[in-house]
């Protein structure tokens, strides 16, 4: 629950609101707040022998202690006890952080992680007017005061790491190395260096995190089997898999945070676990047409006689004389060397053999091959053709199809579901962040 009205504050993500606008008892009227200002320096003091003065370590600071003080308001005739008992459960001492939101003039709603000590108030004589003087009081062990909202960032893999013998002579040749987005950069708010945590899903091998900002490289020996997940958290220091302590597989232990500004982040491996990326073409399910699909040796339409999903397919029709009949789509963005994934779901009223390939095309429009892969589809079952391809060099474009051979006769239809061609992308690791403040 997000906070709106200014200067309030609520502990926890349920907890109850102190400071509403809304003067609707029973509520929690503040009057006093303490500890959102600078959080006490850690001060080391030494005197240099010999001379004056002396040496000052202020460079840290220690928790933030945090004090807010107000009036609880029960209402005419109401009675105060209840509102109490919920503001004592709500302040009652955890052993875990809890978040405290705060919403102040000009800026974002914030938080601090504290733990919170109880409430405190006296039954005094304002008790028969249904008012008492309460005071709220909590201990951030961070000093940071955070955003609210919590940062997500995916890093994809770039270049893989490469094990082995290097050779000093180079060569003026290219040989398709895998065009792979290098890193992002990351750009935070706030006016101090903030913890992150990485998450980095299996399978993966030998990984890096590299912080080419700072000049920094994570470096972690071990291997995620598919299923696992990795979580770095640079505050805390840890590492787990699967939840299990694995800090012994960081080799350099160079921890980071991420600074205000600017941060290039790079992650690298020594294998690499692709996953499909969005389609390309415009046009998979078929539930706004047909178009741009067309058709050689036959006709393409629009058809609600069979659907895999939705309400409509692509209806296939040979014409009895053509060889080879094709659906194809429009020409789309592919990458040399780079791997695709061609998917289709087909539905035949036949037994017969199927093609799911894909014709590369240069950037000018000029054909390079064809890449296609037969499967016999079992008379009226929706059957998935699924194949990944390699996209030649020079590649630039390429475009979908659904293939049939041996010149089909007109009753030969194809349905056709789900059909796309899309990158595969290697699986990006996560980034979380909250921006810091003093």
């Amino acid at each position: 629950m997000a906070l709106v009205d200014e200067f309030s504050y609520m502990l926890g993500d349920d907890g109850v609101i102190l400071n509403p606008d809304s003067l609707v008892p029973p509520f929690v009227d503040v009057t006093n707040v303490q500890g959102f200002d600078s959080a006490p320096p850690r001060v080391t003091e030494h005197d240099h022998e010999g001379t004056d003065g002396g040496f000052v370590d202020a460079e840290f600071e220690q928790s933030r202690p945090i004090i807010i003080e107000g009036t609880v308001y029960s209402g005419e005739g109401a009675p105060l006890e209840p509102f109490l008992d919920d503001l004592k459960m709500n302040w009652a001492p955890s052993t875990l952080p809890m978040p405290l939101y705060l919403k102040h003039p000009g800026v974002s709603e914030r938080v601090a992680f504290v733990k919170p000590q109880g409430c405190r108030y006296a039954s005094t004589q304002a008790r028969r007017l249904g008012t008492a003087e309460v005071q709220f009081i909590c201990t951030a062990e961070d000093p940071r005061i955070y955003s609210a909202e919590l940062q997500t960032v995916p890093v994809p893999q770039g270049e893989l790491i490469v094990t082995g013998r290097g050779y000093p002579r180079g060569y003026p040749y290219g040989y398709g190395a895998p065009a792979i987005a290098n890193g992002v950069n990351i750009i935070v708010g706030g006016n101090r260096p903030t913890p992150l945590v990485i998450s980095i899903p299996g399978p993966a091998k030998n990984m890096q995190i590299v912080n080419d900002t700072l000049g920094i490289t994570m470096i972690l020996d071990i291997e995620l089997l598919a299923g696992d997940t990795m979580l770095i958290d640079t505050k805390t220091r840890s590492i787990t898999v699967n939840g299990a302590n694995r800090r012994t597989a960081l080799r350099e232990p160079d921890w980071f945070f991420l600074y205000p500004g600017n941060n290039y982040i790079r992650f690298r491996a020594e294998s690499s676990n692709l996953t499909p990326g969005p389609a390309q073409n415009s046009i998979t399910t078929f539930e706004s047409g047909a178009s741009p699909w067309a058709a050689v040796g036959g006709t393409v339409a629009q058809s609600s006689a069979q659907v895999y999903e939705g309400a409509f397919s692509l209806l296939l029709t040979p014409d009895g004389v053509t060889a080879t009949v094709e659906a194809r789509s429009e020409l789309v963005q592919a990458i040399a060397s780079r791997k695709h994934l061609l998917q289709a779901r087909v539905r035949t009223p036949t037994t017969r053999s199927v093609s799911i390939a894909c014709n590369w095309h240069e950037a000018d429009g000029t054909y390079i091959s064809t890449s296609a892969t037969p499967t016999v589809v079992t008379a009226n079952t929706w059957t998935l053709l699924s194949q990944e391809y390699t996209a030649p060099a020079l590649t630039a474009q390429g475009r979908v199809m659904v293939l049939e051979g041996s010149t089909p006769p007109i009753t030969d239809v194809i349905h056709i579901d789900n059909a796309s061609l899309s990158l595969m992308e290697p699986t990006a690791i996560t980034v979380q962040y909250r921006p810091a403040w003093r």
